[in-house]
């Protein structure tokens, strides 16, 4: 089912090949110099981008293009700079996408419909750039408006593909029309605030999901009048939203309304660690679509200045290594601009180009599933945050740390979505990590339940299970009987301080004289804990480790054992269970600790036999994905980070002398092996059920391609 989809969706067209290079023509100076269409085209060509994404309605609403519906740009002047690029496009042999904004333009463009603006907390919106913007409201006039933009633009370009920005009807918005349209469906006013725990408020979320899917349907209809064959695609941000920006609303957006999505990953510009694009990308996987994801090129806001080029082979590798397609964003139009940033990002495109079936429509290959619960960002904390439409970052923050452990412990990983659990499907996963999974339903307990009885591990921690699909709390976890214990209630508050001194109080779990505890550390070892805890009693688990009391004072010495468990292992079925009631992920992704970065490859490593299906000598600022081709070959993706993340990347360390092994049934019987980047054919040792290969030397990026 998995691959199905997948390839369904790249079948329709090149949205599952797209080496993309977008351009702003916001950033457009029409007033001061020319937009030399050709010479930008063919600077695309020359790095290997097979797509131009340029805007025909940028971000301040206007038209780069003789519009009879919007006003055009300023300094246009008649000029035609969509049907240039069309034009240049066309003649280089590469695609044209089309980019519109739905929703922003210049403040006073639509003075004479002050009406049609967002109404947020009783005042239009704005948003405060360079130029202020207004954002008007998709239930507005405005909306039509926008419509015949769209059909004006498919009529003039009929483009392959149209790109959708700032799309959605706010769930906060009280504009006139917001109201009417509201009061029309239920019959009374929209509530004025949050709260999930009012039955009016709930019809009022579940009305804006109906609405944003309806009028997202509205727009890919408005695109296909007489153009069928247009592929849509809408930028959806991220994963960690509720309702339309849940995982399943992106799976929506991606198969059911449109044709793909793209997401967002500048790491420079929202202050993320490379690992934001790995996630990014693994959620795309998670719904099966080969999503666009971005590749920051500038410094923004100093745009007309690049990424060092290492830095941008990084994003452009670490995309790619993933099964997304990288969408660079965005390339300055002044004929001054610096561009040396193509070098970096030229190098990861002609690869992918000149070896296109090792990087289009591959499959992952991972022996660990993360569920990233929908449902979970959407309910949790209501009981006490009734409020809050934010999602609980309580589960997303978990997550984050098992994806940076996992990834630096060589360990590949895949996510999987509540709908995946609730029918069974875990892929190839020997390990199942359930990271705060607080909301899981009836159906979902019981295929995890089965998992385990098959012989799959499962790795839980904290409140995962303990509420229903609703958010509503069980009187026990829902998987009590997996973990092998009871629910008491809330444990040690591990994270009541903050400022400068801690963000989580310090903690430990203190290893138990049995030495059970997954990893290498002696009975009394004193293991790191952090964040809420859980109360739980032992039924039929044992107790590999005890929580110790929070300490008094950030120095202070570590506080007697408080009672509770730190740690519970259960054998269940053929398989074990590996319950943490404590935000491990959270403190791990906190604070980094090498212990609990071992303790998360313990366990895969327990699940997997004893020996992981991928073993290697590389540091672990090197990460390893592996994905398989259509062929069935396998491809081993080592990516090196060995520099400071939050500082302009001008150079790696490179890795010399690494090796890295395989199980010998991932290669299905081949033994050839062939590096990319290096340009060379490899030696494949087989001997003890494995496949080692020695590396050459890895600058930033270097794919393995195992198999005939």
């Amino acid at each position: 089912m998995r691959q199905g989809r997948r390839r369904e969706t790249a079948a329709k067209g090149s949205l599952g090949r797209i080496r993309g290079i977008a351009l702003e023509p916001t950033y457009f100076n029409l007033q001061g110099e020319p937009v030399d269409a050709a010479r930008i085209v063919s600077e695309a060509v020359a790095a290997g981008a097979n797509a131009i994404r340029l805007g025909a309605l940028s971000h301040d609403g206007c038209a780069y293009y003789p519009s009879e519906v919007l006003p055009e740009a300023p300094g246009l002047d008649g000029r035609d700079v969509v049907g240039d690029f069309k034009t240049a496009c066309a003649g280089a042999g590469i695609e044209l996408v089309i980019y519109s904004n739905s929703k922003f333009v210049i403040e006073g463009a639509f003075a004479d419909h002050p009406d049609w603006a967002e109404i947020v907390d009783g005042k239009p919106g704005t948003w405060q750039g360079p130029r202020p913007l207004t954002p008007l409201c998709h239930e507005s006039p405005y909306f039509d408006v926008y419509l015949s933009a769209v059909r004006e633009i498919m009529a003039r370009y009929a483009p392959a593909v149209m790109y959708v920005d700032c799309f959605g009807v706010r769930w906060d918005c009280r504009c006139r029309w917001c109201g009417e349209r509201f009061r029309e469906a239920h019959g009374f006013d929209p509530p004025d605030s949050v709260n999930w725990g009012d039955a009016a408020w709930r019809a009022a979320f579940d009305w804006n999901i109906r609405r944003n899917r309806e009028r997202a349907l509205d727009i890919v209809a408005a695109v296909r009048e007489g153009h069928p064959e247009t592929q849509v695609v809408f930028n959806r941000g991220g994963y960690w939203g509720a309702g339309v920006g849940s995982p399943e609303g992106l799976a929506a957006f991606a198969h059911e309304i449109a044709d793909n999505i793209h997401i967002e990953s500048a790491v420079r510009f929202y202050g993320e660690p490379f690992e934001h694009i790995d996630e990014q990308c693994m959620i795309a996987d998670a719904i099966e679509s080969p999503a666009w994801v971005w590749v920051e090129y500038s410094v923004f806001p100093w745009s007309h200045l690049p990424c060092p080029a290492s830095e941008l082979r990084i994003k452009a590798s670490r995309v790619l290594a993933h099964g997304a397609r990288p969408m660079l964003w965005c390339l300055p139009s002044a004929p001054d601009a610096d561009r040396s940033g193509l070098e970096g990002v030229g190098d990861i495109y002609r690869l992918a180009r000149d070896h296109a079936p090792h990087f289009d429509e591959t499959e992952p290959v991972a022996p660990v599933a993360i569920l990233v619960s929908g449902r979970t960002m959407q309910e949790y904390g209501r009981d006490r945050a009734p409020n809050d439409l934010g999602a609980d970052p309580r589960h997303v923050e978990e997550i984050k740390g098992f994806v940076a452990g996992l990834r630096r412990s060589h360990v590949p990983a895949r996510f999987i979505l509540d709908s995946a659990v609730e029918r069974g499907d875990f892929g190839e996963a020997v390990l199942l990590v359930l990271a705060n999974a607080a909301c899981l339903s009836e159906p979902q307990c019981r295929e995890v339940t089965a998992f385990a009885e098959r012989g799959g591990v499962v790795l839980a921690t904290h409140e995962t299970s303990l509420y229903d699909e609703r958010g509503s709390r069980r009187s026990d976890f829902g998987l009590s009987h997996l973990f092998g214990a009871r629910w008491l209630g809330p444990g040690p508050h591990l994270s009541e301080r903050e400022g400068w001194a801690a963000k989580m109080i310090a903690s430990y779990v203190e290893v138990g004289a049995e030495n059970e505890f997954p990893g290498d550390w002696p009975p009394g070892f004193r293991f790191p804990a952090g964040g809420e805890s859980v109360a739980a009693e032992a039924v039929a688990a044992h107790v590999a480790g005890w929580l110790l009391a929070p300490t008094r004072y950030y120095c202070d010495f570590p506080g007697q054992r408080s009672g509770l468990p730190g740690l519970l292992l259960n054998q269940f079925g053929r398989g074990r269970c590996v319950y943490a009631p404590w935000q491990l992920g959270a403190l791990y992704r906190e604070r980094g600790f090498a212990e609990l970065r071992r303790f998360m490859e313990a366990v895969a490593r327990d699940a997997s036999g004893g020996m992981l299906d991928v073993e290697c000598d590389l540091p672990a600022t090197v990460t390893v994905t592996a994905r398989r081709t259509r062929t069935g070959q396998l491809v081993l993706h080592v990516l090196n980070l060995s520099t400071d993340p939050r500082a302009g990347v001008e150079g790696v360390v490179p890795v010399r002398g690494g090796e890295v092994s395989v199980r010998d049934s991932w290669l299905r019987g081949a033994n050839r092996a062939r590096a990319l980047v290096a340009g060379v054919e490899l030696e494949v040792h087989m001997s003890g059920g494995r496949a080692s290969i020695a590396l050459p030397d890895v600058q930033e990026y270097e794919v393995l391609v195992l198999g005939e």
